[in-house]
C-alpha cells in the first residue's frame, strides 16, 4: 500500500496580513514556516491553532524539559512555570489576541519577549488555502541574543514537527469538527474571566511582540 504524500511544510515570508505586521520591522529575530491545508479544512483560526500545539511529538517534549534544567538558574520561565501562569491559554502559551482568520499566542520573559501569530490564508485563484505560523523576539537583555542563537535551530525544526504531525493527524474540517475545540475553549474562559475579545487593541500592546521557542 502506498503511504499517503502531505504537503510539505515550507519556509514562507511573514505575512503582509498579519495584525503584527507592523512589528516585523522592529524584530531582533523573526521566521515563519507554511502549509496547504485541504479542501474542508475549517475556516477557524483557534480550531487550527489548539489542533497543532495541543498535540506535540513526544521529543518535543523532552527537549522542553532539558531546556527546564537548564534555563532556571536564569531566571527563565520553564513549561510548568508558563501552565500555572493561568488565563487563556493554548497549551503552555497566553492568546493575546483572536480573529477568525488569526491567533496570535506569547508571552514576556526576562530574556526576551515572544508571541507567535497563526494565520489562515484563505484558498485564491486555484491556490490551496494555507496555515502560516510567524514567530517574533525582542531581547530583554544580552541573555536573550545568546539564548535565541543557542536555540534557533531547535525552534525551526519544532515548529516544522508541529505543522508537520498536525496535518498528519488530519485537520479539523468545517463546523462539526469545530465545536469541540470552541467548547473547550468557552469553557476555559468562565472559569478563567477573561473574556473573548482582543488585548492586542493599542500600538502599544503590539510593541510586545516576539517569539515561541518550543
Amino acid at each position: 500500500m502506498m503511504s499517503r504524500i502531505y504537503p510539505k511544510v515550507e519556509p514562507a515570508d511573514l505575512p503582509p496580513a498579519s495584525r503584527l505586521n507592523s512589528s516585523f520591522g522592529r524584530a531582533d529575530f523573526a521566521d515563519a514556516f507554511s502549509v496547504d491545508l485541504p479542501e474542508g479544512a475549517s475556516g477557524d483560526a483557534e480550531v487550527l491553532t489548539r489542533h497543532v500545539f495541543e498535540h506535540q511529538p513526544a521529543w518535543i517534549a523532552m527537549l522542553l524539559g532539558i531546556r527546564a534544567c537548564f534555563v532556571r538558574p536564569f531566571g527563565l520561565k520553564r513549561a510548568a512555570d508558563l501552565r500555572a501562569g493561568g488565563g487563556d491559554r493554548i497549551s503552555i502559551f497566553r492568546v493575546f489576541d483572536r480573529h477568525q482568520d488569526e491567533v496570535i499566542l506569547g508571552e514576556d520573559d526576562r530574556a526576551s519577549r515572544f508571541y507567535v501569530s497563526v494565520l489562515l490564508q484563505p484558498a485564491s485563484e486555484g491556490q490551496p488555502g494555507r496555515l502560516i505560523v510567524s514567530t517574533l523576539v525582542f531581547y530583554n537583555c544580552r541573555l536573550g541574543r545568546a539564548y535565541i542563537a543557542l536555540i534557533a535551530p531547535f525552534h525551526r525544526l519544532a515548529v516544522r514537527a508541529l505543522l508537520d504531525r498536525a496535518q498528519k493527524r488530519g485537520t479539523p474540517a468545517l463546523l462539526k469538527d469545530a465545536a469541540p475545540f470552541l467548547a473547550r475553549n468557552q469553557k476555559q474562559r468562565d472559569m478563567t474571566g477573561v473574556p473573548g475579545t482582543s488585548i492586542l487593541s493599542s500600538s502599544s500592546a503590539i510593541w510586545g511582540i516576539g517569539l515561541i521557542m518550543r
